[in-house]
């Protein structure tokens, strides 16, 4: 069974990889910071284009703000 981590509990990472921005930018959605999350999905893919958490989190919030169709 899939458990859910916080992310309080996410282990420290050093350096600006696509990992550290999905986590910066999952704590702005915690917040409802939506256009902050959105640049930081975008910083982790610009890193890595694969990274799948980040790119599965920025098209869900694109389309629930209505940027994509």
């Amino acid at each position: 069974r899939f458990k859910v981590i916080p992310i309080e509990d996410a282990k420290k990472i050093t350096g600006k990889t696509a990992e550290y921005y999905f986590i910066t930018a999952m704590k702005y959605c915690e917040r409802n910071f939506l256009p902050q999350a959105i640049e930081e999905f975008r910083k982790g893919l610009c890193i890595q284009p694969t990274h799948l958490p980040c790119r599965f989190n920025h098209g869900v919030l694109m389309f629930k703000l209505g940027l994509v169709m």
